[in-house]
């Protein structure tokens, strides 16, 4: 599976780059529902740069929520036998993706569902925690197991504010 989500990732064709943090106006943040109180932290602190955001989660429960503030869930019951996101998940992922500038993976493990969405997104710039084996994101987070929840939400913050695409004519050094 880790060998079809590097290939799937390498096989997109996406215009890879860095862009400002100033340029980017909304955020695709892709979440497993433990992870809702991150996800909703970091959203936060994007939404105080003005960065609008859209959320996507993962629920273990079964329970399914329907589109509620730019949240969107799906379950196992919208995968396949082997953990593939159905037609109706990946239309509304990819729906969502050509809106954002920049996408977020905030799993810590190698959730094979969301992974194959994080893998497939256009995304020219694609940021997730570091997963042993898969090669899916530009910028890689490195974290320990139990991380806090806002340790991690400023720390994604912090990369993603020094973020500059090229060197602006202020800071050209004569």
């Amino acid at each position: 599976m880790i060998k079809q989500i590097n290939k799937l990732s390498h096989q997109n064709q996406r215009s890879r780059h860095f862009v400002d943090f100033e340029q980017i106006n909304k955020t695709l943040i892709l979440f497993e529902q433990t992870q809702t109180e991150q996800a909703i932290d970091l959203g936060r602190l994007l939404n105080a740069e003005n960065k609008e955001c859209y959320f996507f989660c993962f629920r273990s429960d079964e329970k399914v929520d329907e589109v509620k503030n730019r949240f969107f869930s799906y379950s196992r019951q919208n995968t396949d036998w082997r953990g593939y996101p159905n037609e109706s998940v990946c239309k509304k992922f990819n729906n969502l993706d050509e809106k954002c500038d920049l996408l977020i993976d905030l799993t810590t493990d190698k959730h094979l569902s969301l992974c194959i969405l994080s893998a497939s997104s256009k995304q020219k710039l694609k940021v997730g925690i570091k997963k042993e084996y898969i090669d899916i994101y530009d910028l890689i987070v490195e974290v320990e197991k139990n991380i806090d929840v806002k340790f991690l939400s400023k720390q994604i913050m912090f990369y993603l504010r020094r973020l500059k695409s090229q060197r602006k004519e202020s800071d050209q050094i004569i």
